[in-house]
């Protein structure tokens, strides 16, 4: 089989792994190797084809990169902000507790009157408690003032229940950055810099971010080690003069290679691993 460019010889070797099932990887470990690989490959286009494709592709890519995530909050009430009675606020300690953090109210004779969160018809709520606290100055910079809306008051007038305006409740920040690649190819788009995207996420949704982040972009750095393979194979055979098909037996048929990857993918499965290391 000839391959016309070493991008084919890639292609080729990336949509072996695509093919690849269970039963394959339990055969391996036993060492059958050779009479599993040999299926049926994938028709190559012709090069009318590819060019028409690759267009219908783009507008479709990724950024491959890295993530972080860090606490941060929407609120953009300033800490200076006098805190007076019927003032709402929330400890600062828990802008990082997006999942049951209590706000708290100054009422007179300088009590501080807690609301706890409680979750209503899918709603994010809190409701007054019986639980007061001592006021004093000194304490504001522990706080910081929010906003809210007042969805029950009480005959008596008395707030029974809240709820805190969105862009003052505590999330999570997660700044992502790569180069967009175009998702059907997996190679980097031409020209394309460095892109920073931050944007924020509830607590919850932080906790498996960085995990589904990797296995978005699992294929992209698996085209990128099997693009590394072959260029090593082929330098380390340069005397030898192998063809692309000989090219890629040796590196289906290194079985420590193909467990590797195949190790990968299952720790970022089962640990939500970094599968890009």
């Amino acid at each position: 089989m000839a391959f016309e460019t070493e991008d084919d010889l890639i292609s080729e070797l990336r949509n072996w792994f695509d093919n690849l099932d269970v039963n394959f990887f339990r055969d391996l470990n036993q060492g059958e190797l050779i009479e599993k690989r040999k299926r049926p490959r994938r028709q190559r286009l012709s090069a009318e084809a590819k060019l028409s494709k690759q267009g219908g592709a783009r507008g479709r890519g990724g950024s491959h990169g890295s993530i972080d995530e860090g606490p941060k909050t929407a609120a953009d009430v300033s800490s200076n902000t006098p805190i007076k009675v019927g003032t709402y606020m929330i400890e600062k300690k828990d802008m990082e507790n997006s999942e049951s953090y209590p706000i708290w109210r100054l009422e007179e004779n300088n009590q501080i009157k807690k609301f706890d969160l409680k979750v209503v018809n899918g709603n994010v709520k809190h409701l007054a408690s019986e639980t007061t606290s001592t006021w004093m100055p000194s304490m504001a910079n522990q706080f910081q003032p929010i906003k809210v809306r007042e969805t029950e008051v009480r005959e008596s007038g008395i707030v029974s229940t809240v709820e805190v305006l969105e862009e003052y409740r505590p999330k999570g920040q997660v700044n992502s950055n790569g180069v967009p690649y175009d998702r059907f190819l997996l190679t980097e788009k031409p020209g394309s810099g460095n892109h920073a995207q931050e944007f924020m996420i509830g607590k919850l949704a932080a906790q498996h971010v960085r995990t589904y982040h990797s296995l978005y972009h699992f294929k992209y750095w698996l085209r990128q080690r099997c693009d590394t393979k072959v260029k090593m194979t082929k330098e380390s055979n340069k005397s030898e003069n192998l063809t692309d098909e000989i090219v890629l037996d040796k590196c289906l048929e290194n079985r420590n290679w193909v467990l590797q990857l195949f190790d990968s993918l299952k720790s970022l499965l089962r640990n939500g691993g970094d599968a890009s290391s």
